[in-house]
């Protein structure tokens, strides 16, 4: 395509334009790449904490029980004295 006047463009200008997109595509791969390490880690972050919580909560459940066990085991043995 010839360089004119009336608005061409010649192949030099559209290679680097393409050149441009190109580093702009590359760029955006490589945040994209980044993100998806942060949200990996936020993510096995939030599992470990799940697990965690569900640990804990296995654990006080029963302690609530042998608790409530303990305090009827009392309860029976005051009215069986009274």
């Amino acid at each position: 395509m010839p360089d004119t006047d009336n608005g061409r463009v010649t192949l030099a200008i559209l290679g680097e334009k393409i050149d441009s997109l190109k580093e702009m595509v590359q760029q955006s791969n490589e945040d994209t790449k980044e993100w998806r390490k942060e949200y990996s880690a936020r993510l096995r972050r939030v599992e470990e904490c799940t697990i965690e919580m569900r640990q804990n909560q296995s654990t006080t459940t029963k302690a609530l029980g042998g608790f409530s066990l303990l305090l009827s085991a009392i309860a029976a043995w005051i009215r069986s004295r009274f």
